[in-house]
C-alpha cells in the first residue's frame, strides 16, 4: 500500500503522540501553537488561472517526479515506523527513548532529504507556491523533531515522556494542517489539468 504520497511523513510523527511513546497509534488534536507558518495561510483553494496548463508536459514532469520522490520517502518512513512499532509495550524507558531517538533520527533524515528534492524540482508557475508551501512545513517537521530528541533525552521518568507527547501533538498539528492544504492543492490542480496522480492527501 502506497500510503505515503505527501502527508505520510508528518503522519509519522503524529503517530509518536497519544500511544506512540508506547509504540504506535495515531492522534487527531486541534491544532496547536509554535510552528512556522506557510504562505497556504495567505491564500485560499487553487485559483482558476492554475487550471489549464499552458505547459502540460512540465506539469506532468513534475508530478511523476514529485510522486517518485515520495514513493522512496514511503518505503523509508515505513522502515524507520516498523522499527519503532517492533519496542515492546511497556519495555523500560530506557529502551523506549532509543527506540524513539533512532525513528526521529531516520525520519529527519527521510523529511531532509524529501523537502531537497521537492525544492530541486524545477516545479512549473501553477504549482510553485503549493510545492513551496509543503516544503517548509517539512522544514517545520525537521525543527520539531530535532527540538523533540532533545526533550526525550532530558525525560526522567515516564510521566515526562507522556508529558512530552501531548505537547509535541499539539505543535505538529499545525504543520500537518499547512502540509495537508498544499497537498489538496496540488492535488486540485493535477485533477484540473487531467493528470493521473493520487496524492492520497487524507491518509
Amino acid at each position: 500500500m502506497t500510503r505515503f504520497r505527501l502527508l505520510a511523513l508528518l503522519t509519522s510523527l503524529v503517530a509518536l503522540s497519544g500511544g506512540a511513546f508506547a509504540c504506535g497509534g495515531s492522534d487527531d488534536d486541534d491544532a496547536g501553537n509554535g510552528t512556522t507558518p506557510t504562505r497556504s495561510e495567505d491564500r485560499d483553494t487553487p485559483s482558476d488561472d492554475k487550471s489549464h496548463s499552458p505547459n502540460p508536459e512540465a506539469l506532468a514532469e513534475y508530478f511523476t517526479a514529485i510522486d517518485a520522490i515520495f514513493e522512496a520517502a514511503d518505503s523509508a518512513a515505513d522502515n524507520a515506523q516498523a522499527r519503532l512499532e517492533a519496542t515492546p509495550e511497556g519495555a523500560p524507558l530506557a529502551e523506549q527513548k532509543a527506540a524513539i531517538d533512532t525513528f526521529l533520527t531516520d525520519i529527519r533524515g527521510v523529511f531532509s532529504d524529501a523537502a531537497e528534492a521537492i525544492d530541486d524540482l524545477d516545479a512549473p508557475e501553477e504549482v510553485a507556491d503549493d510545492s513551496g508551501d509543503f516544503v517548509i512545513a517539512t522544514e517545520a517537521a525537521v525543527d520539531i523533531a530535532t527540538d523533540l530528541q532533545g526533550q526525550i533525552a532530558g525525560a526522567d521518568t515516564q510521566q515526562e515522556l507522556d508529558a512530552i507527547a501531548a505537547t509535541f501533538d499539539a505543535e505538529v498539528s499545525l504543520t500537518v494542517a499547512d502540509a495537508d492544504a498544499a497537498c489538496e492543492n496540488l492535488q486540485q490542480i493535477a485533477d484540473d489539468n487531467d493528470i493521473a496522480v493520487d496524492l492520497d492527501c487524507e491518509d
